[in-house]
């Protein structure tokens, strides 16, 4: 809702109510990456350069942090079919 109200104000260059809507669609979903994306744009548009860079890059940032973790899990998790040197016949992977 408040993602799809701000998409509205900032059609509308009511870039100040949008800036409320992005920043409460960010509360309730923090790993939205397409309200830091435009929440950076409308930043940007206020030659508010600092604030859309951080934002612009914030999800980038966080989809390199889950790679890496998935990463981790996956070399600390044990392959199911190298168990006892058995194989069950089935490939567990993400």
């Amino acid at each position: 809702m408040y993602f799809n109200r701000a998409l509205a104000y900032s059609g509308k260059t009511d870039y100040s109510h949008a800036l409320l809507d992005l920043n409460r669609s960010i509360e309730i979903n923090p790993n939205s990456p397409k309200a830091y994306m435009y929440r950076g744009d409308i930043y940007e548009y206020q030659k508010n350069y600092v604030n859309a860079e951080a934002d612009h890059l914030k999800p980038m940032i966080s989809k390199k942090h889950l790679d890496t973790e998935a990463q981790r899990n996956n070399k600390s998790s044990p392959d199911m079919n190298q168990n006892n040197n058995q194989s069950s016949g089935y490939h567990y992977s993400r």
